[in-house]
């Protein structure tokens, strides 16, 4: 292999991005932020409020290269977290969740006149009022405010406000409103966004300036909300100017949500401030100067690692690819969301092959590419919204080469009849395994179970312990032979199952000496503690 062509962005590794010790704790810290919300807007959040408290810190470039690091020996939890790392939301998608709350409104409505003041509230209710019977005009005989309601949140008009709200809400890849239902959005804007306003100036004049504790305590949360009543003052201008790219299409990353001005730099700074985190930094200041949605970067992502892995199966590549590597080119060679990037001669050749005989010989071609001559091009998620919905958020190169596998036994299959009923089965259990007591039910059923090869595919895709647990308690769901390899896919799971239960399986009568030996020294991927057992059942042996 040429020197040029080793260097190409599809076959240079980032080697030097995982090969470093981190503590442990740190490590298993960092998992329990990534699984501690499955909503990406949440988790993001989450794991920017930790990192707001490590500005300044070592521990700050320490959680950074623990994310890398995650990333680059495929764990589910790193690409969860680098999801989380590079959420970026629409100004509309951001504030109006959080106005159709309407939680100031309801609050200004229980308020006592005299506490407020007569002059804003006369002006404020004015509108409110207004605006109602402009939603109850527009609405019809669609909703009728409730006379008995047992929360406040519940009193009119606010089911009115939310009904209006949700059909003013324009969905993803559709924002077109008239001027007219602009201005009635940016009214609703200001009237929470006022509410609140008065709610703050309240509380902090209830403050006693010469108690420096209650000063310190108030005055953060003084300063976050003074920022989203900014925020939420800016969507309502952009609304009444008409600027549907400001509001529902120009992304902006979910740092700049959570990072007040100042601390955005110091956070940028974190990223360049260690050599080994180049990679990561390189893809943050890609994803800042040019926000994507998630989704529309995670479908080019599990293309890419799906082409890299072929590459190295034919030897062009010197190690397994990653989903750091795949984001790079991603990130690094996006123009206006369409990913191209230019191949050598020799390896476009190559390349050409793998997309018409695919990864193995069995398998179809690879798909989602267009090669043009020596440039290759990632094809765009049809509306931008992405291809599908990723376990993680981001795809892992184990969920791409699980899906490759399952397309060539799909293929395989197809010609068979016999095994069309046990096929649609076992997609059937497969689609549902997001669903805990779904999958529980089907592993209670023997015809189910009996089918070759279910059970482990179960153990291998849910991440879910109470699922692992009952498996690998119930002797028919991990002896005979079609479930032969459940136990050694048990000691596979990245899942935190206790060693306690796995124990039993680190035996020669149910997984071989052989790929005992392989997976002690796959420290990589299983669990360390698994490979401490593996390696003190092997020395027994000798």
């Amino acid at each position: 292999m040429t020197t040029d062509l080793s260097t190409h962005p599809l076959l240079a590794s980032e080697q030097e991005a995982r090969e470093f010790d981190l503590s442990a704790s740190l490590l298993d810290e960092l998992r329990d932020l990534a699984t501690a919300a499955d909503q990406l807007d949440l988790r993001s959040r989450q794991l920017f409020e930790q990192l707001r408290k490590m500005l300044g810190q070592d521990r700050l470039t320490d959680c950074l290269l623990g994310i890398q690091w995650l990333v680059c020996h495929d764990e589910p939890s790193g690409a969860r977290l680098l999801a989380a790392l590079l959420d970026a939301q629409t100004p509309g998608a951001q504030l109006l969740p959080r106005v159709r709350a309407f939680q100031s409104i309801h609050r200004m409505l229980l308020l006592d006149p005299d506490l407020v003041g007569d002059a804003f509230l006369e002006d404020w209710h004015a509108r409110l009022v207004s605006h109602a019977e402009i939603c109850r005009q527009r609405l019809g005989d669609k909703l009728v405010d409730p006379t008995d309601y047992t929360h406040p949140t519940d009193q009119p008009p606010l089911p009115t406000l939310r009904a209006m709200l949700d059909k003013l809400q324009p969905a993803p890849g559709c924002e077109d409103l008239t001027a007219e239902d602009m201005q009635l959005l940016a009214g609703l804007v200001r009237l929470e966004s006022d509410a609140y306003q008065e709610r703050v100036s309240r509380l902090a004049s209830t403050i006693d300036p010469f108690a420096v504790m209650a000063v310190m305590r108030a005055l953060p949360l003084l300063n976050r909300a003074d920022a989203e009543i900014r925020d939420l003052g800016q969507l309502a201008l952009w609304l009444e100017a008409g600027d549907l790219e400001a509001v529902f299409r120009r992304r902006i990353p979910r740092e700049f949500d959570v990072l007040e001005e100042p601390e955005r730099p110091r956070l940028a700074a974190a990223f360049e401030s260690d050599p080994r985190l180049a990679p990561l930094a390189r893809i943050h200041r890609a994803f800042v100067a040019e926000p994507p949605s998630v989704r529309q970067i995670a479908g080019p992502a599990g293309r890419l690692l799906t082409l890299a892995h072929a590459l190295q199966k034919r030897g062009l590549r010197d190690t397994e690819p990653t989903l750091l590597e795949a984001l790079l080119i991603v990130m690094e060679h996006r123009n206006k969301g369409v990913v191209e990037l230019e191949l050598p001669e020799e390896l476009a050749e190559v390349v050409g092959q793998i997309l018409v005989t695919g990864t193995s010989r069995k398998a179809a071609g690879v798909r989602g590419f267009e090669l043009h001559g020596c440039r290759l091009r990632v094809t765009e998620p049809r509306l931008g919204l992405g291809d599908r919905i990723w376990r993680n958020d981001l795809p892992t190169l184990a969920e791409m080469q699980s899906a490759i596998e399952d397309e060539v036994e799909q293929d395989r299959k197809k010609d068979d009849p016999e095994d069309m009923s046990a096929t649609a089965v076992k997609q059937m259990v497969i689609n549902n395994i997001g669903s805990v007591s779904i999958v529980l039910g089907f592993l209670r059923n023997a015809k189910v179970t009996g089918i070759p090869g279910l059970v482990a595919d179960v153990a291998r895709r849910t991440r879910s312990p109470r699922v692992l647990d009952v498996i690998a308690n119930d002797r028919t769901l991990h002896s005979g032979f079609a479930n032969k390899d459940v136990p050694r896919t048990l000691l596979e799971s990245p899942v935190n199952l206790s060693v306690k239960t796995l124990r039993r399986f680190i035996h020669v009568k149910y997984v071989s000496k052989t790929d005992l030996r392989r997976l002690a020294k796959d420290k990589a991927r299983i669990r360390k503690e698994v490979v401490r057992e593996i390696e003190s059942y092997l020395e027994s042996l000798s």
